[in-house]
């Protein structure tokens, strides 16, 4: 898929959020099937290429950083990066942390048995390190959110749909409560309820209201 479409197929749209409940369930969204490839490792696995990966993080948090956990090393017969991705969260105006782990096995020479590293090709590491970094970055990515990845490959994947509906019946019960509101006092009962932007909004105008 060319980059300069992938946020046209975004699950959802990105606009400004004041909540961190709202940019969660931004988050809580299956990827676009337009946007898995079948991995090279075969048996059925789905993945999501680290260009999208990387678009969609710009596209959700504005700028990121890859910043290595340790050097690329040889492990057994796989190169292996560990990476920690820094994501600036736009609601909690900081900087959040997600560790990530890659692994590619080693391209040896015709021939050779996986132990034999030292037939590993010439070209061996400045293919497969690069690999291990965009696994690495993908595997942290899948962390913040199921739109990056985390559960394609996950029959059982964890279904936040209910929790979300739970949410969204106490965000009606408040609504409720700020339009019925006939007192300033009782409108402050529900302050420390305003879990989306619309509540939030609503309460500043129902409060001016009250003290008018």
């Amino acid at each position: 898929m060319e980059l300069s479409k992938i946020q046209d197929h975004l699950p959802v749209d990105i606009q400004e959020v004041t909540s961190l409940y709202e940019f969660n369930k931004k988050l809580d969204v299956t990827p676009p099937a337009k946007w898995l490839e079948n991995s090279p490792a075969g048996h059925g696995v789905k993945y999501i290429p680290i260009r999208i990966i990387e678009t969609v993080l710009r596209t959700y948090f504005g700028v990121y950083q890859v910043e290595f956990a340790s050097p690329v090393k040889l492990i057994a017969n796989s190169v292996v990066a560990e990476v920690h991705l820094k994501v600036y969260h736009p609601v909690l105006k900081e900087w959040l942390c997600y560790a990530g782990v890659g692994a590619v096995p080693v391209q040896l020479q015709k021939g050779a048995s996986v132990m034999e590293i030292d037939k590993m090709n010439k070209m061996a590491m400045q293919k497969n390190a690069p690999a291990a970094l965009s696994f690495a970055v993908s595997n942290a990515a899948k962390k913040i959110g199921k739109v990056f990845g985390s559960e394609i490959n996950d029959d059982k994947g964890i279904n936040l749909g209910d929790l979300y509906k739970v949410e969204d019946k106490k965000n009606e019960r408040v609504r409720e409560w700020i339009e019925t509101a006939s007192s300033e006092a009782e409108l402050k009962q529900v302050a420390k309820m305003l879990y989306t932007k619309e509540l939030k909004e609503l309460y500043n105008q129902k409060l001016s209201e009250c003290r008018s």
